[in-house]
């Protein structure tokens, strides 16, 4: 493929290079993997100055179209409080603007409410610890 890529660690970007003639199907199978490695959030350098491309005004329209459709920023969060030191109530938001992608109108919007009542061990008034687990996917 004469597209390939790393992931420069220390500046938490990929670094990109491109080599002889680029087609349609060389750049979309880029982004492809770079989709599939999860990757497409770090900001990327590309250096194509080896490379030349016959692309049409119509790719070029597609491949852009492409890009916007999978660079889609999702948000979210969560926030918590603890009351007596036993009682925790916690709340999760997230939103997704175009979850479905391929240009559907659709957005997602979760919420999601939590209430925990335990037992600090180490007391009310001494450091506390209080066993918890969660997962994102």
């Amino acid at each position: 493929m004469p597209i390939r890529y790393s992931i420069d660690r220390i500046h938490r970007r990929l670094v990109t290079h491109a080599d002889g003639v680029l087609t349609f199907h060389d750049i979309n199978a880029h982004l492809d993997i770079e989709q599939g490695n999860r990757d497409l959030d770090l900001p990327e350098l590309f250096d194509a100055r080896g490379a030349t491309t016959a692309l049409t005004p119509t790719q070029v329209r597609r491949l852009v179209q492409r890009a916007e459709d999978i660079s889609v920023i999702d948000v979210g969060g969560t926030v918590g409080v603890t009351a007596a030191s036993v009682i925790d109530v916690d709340v999760d938001l997230g939103y997704s603007p175009d979850f479905f992608g391929n240009g559907l109108n659709s957005y997602v919007l979760t919420t999601m409410g939590n209430l925990t009542v335990g037992i600090p061990f180490g007391g009310t008034r001494a450091p506390r610890f209080r066993p918890s687990c969660w997962s994102s996917t």
